[in-house]
């Protein structure tokens, strides 16, 4: 019999008008939430963690009762039993395919997520470079007057001005 691991998420926010649940993890759909939409975001997020989930054999599910009323998304995932080999090596392994890689890069990373900002530039870090934060565009450029990263790495969708007008303003 097959092993599954299953994990579970709940949430008691906003929830999901039953009529959109069958789209929910469509590239680009996204709940009509009104001409006062405060969470951005192209629709792309419930799609890249469906691929995932799928990619490693697994199934996600989304369910809520309606708007209001939270929701609850539930993801499956196989547990595939492997026998230990002489030349496995510690977990640590993937950190250290990383090092180096990006020594002396310098890297700006734009998102108003302060959870990515932090995600992005630890992994940046991990690899070897060095990398700045902002968290929009106009502390982008006020940190690009004064320096020039190799590399930018900036979320498209933000409030106000998204990464694609920060690109215009930097070809400029």
């Amino acid at each position: 019999m097959d092993e599954e691991l299953e994990i579970v998420v709940q949430d008691e926010g906003e929830g999901v008008d039953p009529e959109f649940l069958p789209y929910i993890f469509d590239p680009f759909r996204q709940a009509k939430m009104g001409v006062n939409r405060t969470h951005g975001g192209l629709g792309l997020g419930l799609t890249i963690v469906r691929h995932l989930v799928t990619a490693h054999d697994g199934s996600i599910v989304a369910e809520s009762e309606g708007l209001g009323k939270g929701a609850t998304f539930r993801v499956s995932i196989p547990i595939v039993a492997a026998a230990p080999s002489a030349e496995s090596e510690p977990a640590t392994k993937h950190d250290r395919h990383l090092e180096g890689r990006l020594d002396g890069c310098h890297i700006l990373v734009v998102d108003d997520d302060a959870n990515s900002r932090r995600f992005i530039s630890s992994l940046l870090q991990k690899a070897g470079a060095s990398a700045d934060v902002a968290d929009s565009v106009a502390s982008a450029l006020s940190f690009l007057d004064k320096n020039r990263p190799d590399l930018i790495v900036t979320d498209i969708a933000m409030p106000e001005l998204g990464g694609e007008e920060l690109l215009r303003r930097l070809r400029e």
